[in-house]
């Protein structure tokens, strides 16, 4: 087999092992680190800081199946695990909006929304949970008072994974009154369990 045939092969073989992949497969613009224990997502354009300091490096893949919209439970963790670190390094706070799950990526960023009322949420994954079979998230006592949730513990909630690079923590409801009422909600738990 002469050099150019070689060649010509190679380069049809490009083109034939192509359309092959999925189109539903979108490779994400970040790496996963594992550091020790905690998980990092960094840039591609700073992988090699990571990288040549003997740190894995895993490419995180999202497929369609994540980007679609799911109807999965939701819990709530607060007063217990207020001020400990969470899986991504930061210091949980119980009045801020924090989503814990158990495999997303760390810095994956999840819209949660309420069915019954029309609220909803948004946040980067920073913590791991919950570990109660039939649950997918666990939500910072804040972010499930805005949802209307503490009371009963456990709520359907419709997620879906928002393709953005970055994403701010924040809430969608039709009055500022339930932002008040849910970090008073969480007060009160605070009060119950340090009681």
């Amino acid at each position: 087999m002469t050099k150019r045939v070689a060649i010509a092969i190679w380069i049809l073989g490009l083109f034939v092992t192509i359309p092959l992949f999925p189109s539903s497969l979108f490779a994400a613009d970040y790496y996963i680190v594992r550091k020790g224990d905690m998980l990092y997502r960094v840039p591609h354009s700073a992988h090699r800081t990571f990288f040549d300091n003997g740190v894995t490096r895993t490419k995180h893949i999202i497929t369609s199946m994540s980007l679609k919209s799911q109807i999965v439970k939701a819990s709530w963790y607060g007063p217990r695990f207020h001020g400990r670190p969470m899986a991504n390094g930061e210091a949980f706070n119980m009045f801020k909006i924090f989503i814990a799950h158990k495999e997303l990526p760390l810095g994956t960023c999840v819209r949660v929304k309420n069915l019954e009322n029309g609220r909803a949420i948004q946040a980067p994954i920073s913590d791991r949970g919950p570990y109660i079979p039939g649950r997918k998230f666990d939500l910072s006592c804040y972010a499930m008072g805005i949802l209307g949730g503490i009371e009963q513990g456990v709520i359907p909630v419709k997620y879906n994974v928002v393709p953005q690079q970055w994403c701010k923590p924040s809430a969608e409801v039709n009055n500022e009154a339930v932002l008040t009422s849910a970090h008073e909600r969480c007060q009160e738990e605070n009060h119950i369990q340090k009681n």
